[in-house]
């Protein structure tokens, strides 16, 4: 649970719904995941961060969106380096889509 400034508690999944609902821009969802991702990368927010992230990943898969769609969004080229935040998203993303669909658990 989160409190706000209200001192209002949420929940993650109150939290991610947050977040993604006040999109700015098409890309919003990408900059969410790398947020999380760093969160995820810290002792204090790893639980949050990851717990985050695995929301934000299903509902891409709900919403079957597909790793291209998440490359092209969070511009992945060639280039980018192995151990860029984009390449971690996105890998993980693709790993997530895979185990669902070798689960059965989506189509």
């Amino acid at each position: 649970m989160h409190r706000d400034s209200s001192k209002r508690y949420f929940a993650d999944r109150q939290l991610l719904d947050k977040l993604v609902s006040s999109a700015p821009t098409p890309g919003y969802e990408a900059e969410v995941a790398l947020l999380f991702r760093s969160l995820k990368e810290t002792e204090e927010f790893k639980d949050l961060g990851g717990n985050l992230l695995e929301m934000l990943y299903d509902a891409w898969v709900a919403g079957k969106v597909g790793p291209d769609d998440i490359k092209a969004v969070l511009k992945v080229t060639e280039r980018t380096q192995k151990n860029d935040p984009r390449i971690l998203v996105y890998e993980e993303y693709t790993m997530t889509l895979v185990g669902k669909v070798v689960r059965g658990e989506c189509s």
